[in-house]
């Protein structure tokens, strides 16, 4: 379970398209990209036809708005938003279905949006891609068609913008405040919308109320209907309103969203009740040029009530011992501990949470720091969520610098990679002491495993919405040489050892759905094999055929000749002669 803090005060991306951040509204949208006199159709007219097939997703230049080519001749339809069923994507596919074949027969159909998985029986292990193909092949329903699922935000309206007069098509089943109405609101394009929470009252925002045409929402026949009244229409002159309002509306939005940003900070408590004791455990192998840093950003904590232990897992580094030894006089109300032997990182740890006096345990490497408010708002989080587990985003620095964010994963998705945290998150010393570290010394990833069994086991995870600590990015980082396929294994091994009875319903049905896929992709595979094979074969029966066909022609042509020859010599002309006058006397020619 996952339980999202401060969900007020994050802002969503392209809510309906495509997976990345985009304006809320963007003014420029109602410019034009072409030069100043030069008609859209004259624009078009430089591009050609694309096969009725999707563009391939491994296609820079395919996935490039400025450098796409569409059939000026057809009218662009465009679906926006993620492929997905929420999206309406089958509602929309079916309603193409429905509409005449004269009809479809002009029209041009624009995928604009993210291929996913769908989740449908009758579908099994299909995604949007495939599902598109199966239903829009040529016997099934002719009709032109081209997938466009890697574009980011911008670069999707910017194609839209191109296109001569699409329609645009908005068939969610349900939403709340979308934003693909906003971004399509504002351009002077005809709208089939589905009439479901949401739509209307973001396209009042712009004052959007010409060419839009509304049908019942995850009703194909409604959606077929509009979209045939759209297209008698076409092309319709649509009002907008003009850049200035515009941007009015822009500031209005932005206004209200700080205003729900300060109104979720006065939800926030400002106090902790009781103040939980947090350890907060520091492992130090060689690290020691770093450790004074890490330490620094410790001191700087705002949360009071703090023990810090610092274990220094023997390491060999001269450096390091020294930096040890000047940290114990400058950070005096820390523990430290030095270990008699390596443990290695998963053992460490282990004994830190064994020495730790808490209620709640934050692990902390040597080379990384908090921010000063960190372990205030990981307690926050977890006292008012009750969670097992609080992870944040982090911040890189070091070689790179950035923000990565990270997100609600299942087990099967983590059996690839680590998705959901990293290690320095906040747990719960009785959970921790329930999931102990891999006590491996030649593991990378011992963080992924813990993570995983609390998914696995439904612990609840809260995901704070802002970064809370730093992650230095080293060249030397013992990450950089994991082995990928052993760690994943060792995953694998750590999981195993949860009993059946501990695992989720939820997790458990993931895993099969994951199976499932994989036997499916294996029959796809197998059932390609088959095919390439029996196709094979055939070329083989055809050029044997082929050469057979040549000897025969080849003695059909020779057979010709030598009858011409006949035909040509003298006895068979004296024996035409024969035949000619015995027929003009009346005699047999057998006489």
């Amino acid at each position: 379970m996952v339980v999202g803090v401060g969900e007020a005060m994050t802002t969503t991306g392209h809510a309906d398209a495509l997976d990345d951040d985009a304006s809320t509204l963007d003014p420029n949208v109602a410019d034009s990209d072409a030069p100043e006199g030069l008609n859209s159709r004259v624009m078009a007219s430089h591009l050609t036809k694309v096969p009725s097939s999707s563009i391939s997703k491994q296609d820079p230049k395919a996935q490039d708005p400025d450098s796409m080519e569409v059939d000026p001749e057809k009218i662009p339809i465009v679906f926006f938003g993620r492929l997905e069923m929420r999206k309406g994507i089958c509602t929309f596919v079916e309603a193409l279905k429905q509409l005449d074949p004269e009809l479809r027969n002009t029209l041009h159909i624009h995928f604009v949006g993210k291929v996913v998985q769908l989740h449908k029986s009758r579908m099994g292990a299909m995604n949007s891609d495939q599902y598109v193909q199966e239903e829009l092949n040529p016997d099934a329903c002719p009709i032109e068609y081209t997938l466009y699922p890697e574009f980011f935000s911008r670069d999707a309206i910017r194609f839209i913008r191109r296109l001569h007069q699409p329609i645009v098509c908005l068939t969610s089943h349900q939403e709340n405040f979308p934003n693909s109405a906003l971004e399509m609101g504002q351009l002077p394009t005809p709208l089939v919308v589905s009439d479901t929470g949401g739509f209307r009252e973001t396209l009042k925002l712009v004052q959007r109320t010409s060419g839009v045409y509304w049908f019942k929402p995850a009703d194909s026949e409604t959606l077929a209907l509009m979209l045939s009244k759209a297209i008698a229409a076409y092309p319709e002159t649509v009002e907008v309103v003009g850049r200035e309002a515009l941007v009015q509306v822009n500031k209005d939005l932005f206004a209200r969203k700080i205003s729900f940003i300060e109104n979720a900070f006065q939800r926030t408590p400002t106090h902790v009740i009781d103040k939980p004791r947090v350890t907060i455990g520091i492992t130090c192998y060689n690290l020691g040029r770093y450790l004074v840093d890490c330490l620094v950003s410790v001191e700087a904590q705002t949360y009071s009530n703090l023990e810090v232990i610092v274990l220094d897992d023997a390491s060999t580094e001269p450096e390091t011992i020294s930096y040890i030894e000047q940290a114990k006089s400058l950070f005096p109300n820390f523990k430290f501990i030095r270990a008699d032997a390596n443990l290695g990182l998963g053992n460490a740890r282990n004994a830190l949470i064994e020495m730790a006096a808490g209620n709640y345990f934050l692990p902390l490497d040597a080379d990384n720091r908090l921010m000063p408010f960190s372990v205030e708002k990981y307690v926050e989080a977890a006292c008012s969520s009750g969670a097992s587990v609080i992870v944040s985003s982090m911040l890189h620095f070091g070689k790179a610098d950035g923000v990565y964010n990270f997100k609600y994963t299942s087990v099967a998705q983590l059996l690839q990679s680590n998705e959901i945290g990293d290690a320095c998150s906040l747990f719960k010393v009785e959970f921790l002491k329930r999931f102990r570290h891999p006590a491996r010394k030649d593991g990378k990833t011992h963080d992924w495993c813990i993570l995983a069994a609390a998914i696995a086991t439904g612990e609840p995870i809260v995901h704070y919405p802002y970064p809370l600590y730093e992650y230095r990015m080293r060249h030397d980082s013992m990450i950089q040489d994991a082995v990928w396929s052993k760690e994943r294994y060792y995953l694998r091994q750590y999981l195993a050892e949860i009993p059946p009875e501990k695992w989720t319903k939820r997790q458990i049905y993931m895993l099969m759905t994951a199976l499932q896929q994989l036997q499916a992709r294996e029959l796809d595979i197998n059932t390609s094999s088959d095919i390439r094979r029996e196709l094979q074969e055939t070329r083989k029966n055809l050029r044997q055929m082929r050469a057979k066909v040549k000897t025969l022609k080849s003695k059909l042509s020779l057979a010709s000749d030598q009858l011409e020859d006949v035909n040509n010599s003298k006895f068979w002309k004296l024996r035409n002669a024969w035949f000619t006058l015995c027929t003009r006397l009346g005699l047999k020619t057998t006489q």
